[in-house]
């Protein structure tokens, strides 16, 4: 199955779409920049082990893996 294949509809309940959801809370905006900030450090030291690791197995180096460059 190719991804052009594939459809999803739904309804969009305006209303409800204005509610935080259950489970979640509101939070301050700086703190959640701030979480976000240290989820990204912590994924791009993972990825930069990941890397070096595949790259002593494989003879090469992933370089800028899971990165977009502008």
């Amino acid at each position: 199955m190719r991804g052009e294949n594939v459809l999803l509809l739904g309804e969009i309940d305006l209303d409800k779409d204005d509610d935080v959801p259950t489970g979640y809370e509101e939070g301050e905006i700086q703190e959640v920049f701030r979480l976000k900030k240290e989820e990204e450090v912590k994924r791009k030291e993972r990825d930069r082990v990941r890397g070096r690791m595949f790259g002593d197995e494989w003879g090469g180096e992933m370089e800028n893996s899971g990165e977009i460059l502008f």
